[in-house]
């Protein structure tokens, strides 16, 4: 199934380069408080991409925890769905505090990008990937 994302507007255009990750997290759906996912892949100071295989809708708002990369600092944060590929949802972060941004700006920078996504090279690694969320 290809992504599904919402109408591009000037509210969710990419803001900083993704960086690659293998973050925990708790990802959990606000209104009926379900646990989506606790691996995030990529990781910018405005969105994550986590991997799930629960359904989550376009909009839905979820609750965020993490550390931030190389630091004992914790972010809570609500996020919003705002893309949907298979076996991930990419969340854009709603009301992170400036403090949080921009220490992530700070612990991801040097880390790579994630690689490009496509169909093929996620049946490739699907295997791999059993069991990781």
């Amino acid at each position: 199934m290809p992504a599904t994302m919402t109408n591009p507007s000037a509210r969710y255009e990419r803001q900083a380069l993704r960086r690659a990750v293998r973050l925990e997290c708790q990802a959990v759906r606000e209104g009926d408080f379900r646990l989506l996912g606790t691996r995030a892949v990529d990781l910018s100071p405005f969105g994550m991409r986590i991997l799930t295989d629960e359904q989550a809708e376009l909009g839905d708002e979820v609750l965020v925890t993490f550390r931030a990369p190389a630091s004992h600092t914790w972010i809570d944060v609500v996020a919003r769905v705002i893309a949907r590929f298979d076996g991930s949802l990419g969340l854009h972060f709603e009301d992170m505090d400036e403090a949080s941004r921009s220490l992530l700006a700070r612990t991801l920078r040097g880390l790579p990008p994630p690689l490009p996504r496509n169909r093929r090279a996620d049946e490739m690694l699907a295997p791999a990937l059993q069991g990781v969320a």
